[in-house]
């Protein structure tokens, strides 16, 4: 076995670890928060983001095994399985900022405005890569652009204001 291939291995098996992780927290967290009767919406929204990062980790543990010359090639069906991913991916995002606006159990509703904000911008964001990867070659700075973008929503996400501010300010 060369470098390269335990490499590969190795990254392979700590993808699929991970993913493994994360779909063992969701069925642990489901049965837990609903033995506790937690409220269904943040039960919901965190096991969202459990299953999404599960299976954006398998779908990069599966794209590790790809060949280079496939990925040279850039098939439509693993363009497809790059959209899915990154699809996943943005859904655990999306989940898991929603799962803080509900946190600490009992606190108010995120507002319609947030909401809208949170999902549509993961929705503009989605179909603009759809439509990058839909291309038989993309350039690599359409590539840069995509993933400069990428890295903006996640900082608006994770850092962005909490819900009940954003409601305050759209409604005035």
């Amino acid at each position: 076995m060369t470098r390269e291939q335990a490499a590969v291995a190795a990254l392979l098996g700590l993808h699929l670890l991970v993913a493994l992780v994360w779909a063992t927290l969701a069925a642990v967290v489901w049965r837990l928060l609903a033995a506790r009767r937690s409220p269904v919406l943040v039960r919901r929204s965190l096991v969202v983001m459990c299953i999404c990062a599960a299976a954006a980790y398998t779908f990069v543990a599966f794209f590790t095994l790809v060949p280079p010359a496939m990925l040279a090639a850039s098939p439509p069906w693993l363009r497809l399985l790059y959209v899915i991913s990154d699809a996943c991916m943005l859904g655990a995002l999306a989940a898991f900022r929603h799962l803080t606006w509900r946190l600490p159990i009992g606190a108010p509703a995120p507002g319609r405005a947030s909401l809208a904000a949170l999902y549509g911008g993961a929705g503009v964001l989605l179909l603009l890569d759809a439509a990058v990867w839909r291309m038989q070659i993309q350039a690599p700075a359409l590539l840069r652009a995509l993933s400069a973008l990428y890295g903006t929503y996640f900082v608006v996400v994770m850092v962005g204001p909490p819900a009940a501010a954003t409601s305050r300010s759209s409604a005035c």
